[in-house]
């Protein structure tokens, strides 16, 4: 197998990741703060934000599994790109992002508690929180990733 061939594929599973990163850290945020900063516009500009970066999400993720799709096709270049250290990171990486989780979701019960009995302008409701949760949990994967390959 072509070593050239693998690191270049390496490099840009590695810039997908990356742009995954930047496009759900600056796009999904704008689901979370249009709770916070209500308005009567369907149109609201936190939600045209928002859905611009699930587009770009999506097509992302859509790129990313057509170029994995290629790759499955020729078993030596898929045991090359994913190799033991390549799941021994995304076994960190879950690590964390389970640990980071499971964090998050004990102190937005507690604020989700305190919201509520203060009578918050905006209350942590379940889907507020369910939205953020998730968010944390994409992100600290995506983040953990992007450091264990980048060792």
């Amino acid at each position: 197998m072509d070593a050239k061939l693998i690191e270049k594929l390496d490099r840009r599973r590695y810039k997908y990741l990356l742009w995954m990163t930047i496009v759900l850290g600056l796009g999904y945020p704008a689901f979370i703060f249009k709770n916070f900063f209500p308005s009567d516009k369907f149109l609201s500009p936190l939600f045209i934000i928002g859905c611009i970066g699930a587009f770009l999400f999506i097509a992302l993720l859509i790129a990313w599994g057509v170029e994995y799709s290629n790759i499955k096709k020729d078993p030596e270049l898929k045991a090359a790109l994913n190799d033991e250290l390549y799941i021994l990171h995304g076994y960190k990486s879950m690590q964390c992002s389970l640990l980071v989780t499971v964090t998050v979701s004990l102190a937005l019960n507690v604020l989700s508690d305190v919201s509520l009995a203060q009578n918050w302008a905006t209350p942590l409701t379940g889907s507020l929180v369910a939205t953020i949760i998730i968010h944390v949990s994409a992100m600290t994967w995506l983040i953990a990733r992007l450091i264990f390959m980048r060792k």
